[in-house]
């Protein structure tokens, strides 16, 4: 089994991204939040998972699946304060006999 491991944001597109403002120059910028994402082969699908949070999707490609995940994140967080209280897993490897 093959296994990628990516990061994206939560959220796509400027349509889906509320949390907008401005700093004090006026520059206007986006707040994002990134989330570590595995993507497996589970024929015929790709499968996505947010190893930060219990979201998962799937697509005919690693790009169409983590496409798929990030419109689901989105869709996770409508109307959620994404702020820094979401705990980071710890992601390690273990080795068995093969």
């Amino acid at each position: 089994m093959k296994v990628w491991f990516l990061l994206c944001p939560s959220r796509s597109t400027l349509e889906q991204l509320e949390n907008r403002g401005s700093d004090d120059t006026g520059r206007s910028y986006i707040l994002t939040m990134k989330f570590a994402v595995a993507v497996t082969h589970e024929a015929p699908w790709y499968v996505a998972r947010c190893l930060d949070v219990d979201v998962v999707s799937q697509g005919e490609t690693v790009d169409e699946a983590v496409a798929n995940l990030e419109e689901a994140l989105g869709l996770y967080f409508e109307g959620e304060d994404l702020s820094d209280s979401i705990e980071r897993p710890v992601i390690t490897t273990v080795l068995i006999p093969a």
